[in-house]
């Protein structure tokens, strides 16, 4: 009888090891799976936002490049020739310095423009000039009234930051 117990408790052990061995297997296999998921969801994202992605790049490869066309332009000389261009050169009364800082591998200056006695299509068109030059700026101010000598005309004052 003890040879048969023995067997017994071989088998036992035997089979606790299988099946101890089974469920660890399980559990290394669901926690695979696991991975295996959420890396499948990450490349389905990247595919998913690759345009976004190439949008966003090229975006950045386009404000690189206007910052580094821009680094040896005048400012004052680049507002006077878009006023030039839509002949509101006499209108463009003051260009203000407020300030310089240094942002990184950039310097960005703040400019107060004043402009007096515009029509609304040529205030729109400046401004949309101005957003479209070879120049990285970003209007971060922008203020207009009614012009006391002829109410059909604005009086305009733009805070813009030139970086370079």
């Amino acid at each position: 009888m003890r040879y048969k117990e023995r067997k017994f408790y071989i088998s036992v052990i035997f089979l606790a090891i299988i099946l101890s061995a089974g469920i660890f297997l399980k559990f290394k296999n669901a926690e695979t799976e696991r991975k295996i998921n959420i890396a499948r969801n990450t490349l389905r994202d990247l595919i998913n936002n690759r345009d976004a992605v190439n949008i966003m790049a090229e975006y950045l490869s386009l404000s690189k490049k206007r910052i580094e066309e821009g680094r040896n332009k005048s400012i004052n000389g680049e507002l006077e020739k878009i006023a030039d261009e839509l002949s509101a050169k006499k209108n463009l009364k003051k260009i203000n310095f407020l300030s310089k800082k240094k942002d990184g591998l950039y310097n960005r200056e703040d400019y107060e423009i004043k402009i007096e006695g515009i029509d609304v299509n040529t205030l729109t068109n400046f401004l949309y000039k101005l957003k479209t030059a070879n120049l990285f700026i970003k209007i971060s101010g922008f203020n207009f009234s009614i012009s006391f000598e002829n109410p059909s005309l604005l009086n305009a004052s733009i805070v813009i930051s030139y970086i370079y």
